[in-house]
């Protein structure tokens, strides 16, 4: 039997792997399947780091801040470059 996959399928392992991949100082991050923030505010907290999120989105449910729509067409339009 296939087993169904959630939006926090092994969320530990998922936070564990952007701690010990997190860049020194500040973060700055673009979610693009941000659901309702539970893996990025898992890692501020545990780490005490200030990271700011910008999250996309395009479910409905969600009733906190995101750029709600597709990330594919999100990205097409937001400059990427580092400055």
């Amino acid at each position: 039997m296939a087993q169904t996959k959630t939006d926090n399928s092994f969320l530990a392992d998922k936070i564990a792997l952007r701690i010990r991949h997190l860049p020194k100082g500040d973060v700055n991050v673009l979610d693009c399947f941000a659901g309702t923030g539970k893996l990025w505010d898992a890692v501020q907290e545990t780490t005490g780091r200030t990271i700011r999120v910008l999250p996309i989105d395009k479910r409905k449910d969600i009733n906190r801040f995101r750029l709600p729509g597709n990330n594919l067409r999100f990205l097409q339009t937001l400059d990427r470059s580092s400055t």
